[in-house]
């Protein structure tokens, strides 16, 4: 199991009970400061936001090397 602050930009995560989904983002939450806010891009294109804290953990990120990471996560960002 990989923690929010281990993921990098364009990590392919299986989360527990759940679709694997692309990791594209975590930011300071705006309102909560103690969390950060977690932007997937899920199977079929549609977008999740959640509210994590840093040591959460998310599921098992799937091995790649960082260029095929980096091309996950710009098809991710372009075509959904």
């Amino acid at each position: 199991m990989s923690t929010v602050r281990e993921l990098k930009g364009g990590d392919l995560v299986t989360r527990p009970g759940s679709k694997p989904a692309v990791f594209i983002a975590a930011c300071p939450h705006p309102q909560l400061h103690h969390l950060v806010l977690v932007i997937w891009r899920l199977p079929g294109g549609s977008v999740r936001l959640d509210e994590l804290h840093p040591g959460d953990e998310v599921g098992a990120v799937e091995p790649i090397e960082p260029a095929a990471r980096a091309e996950r996560l710009a098809e991710a960002l372009v075509n959904g």
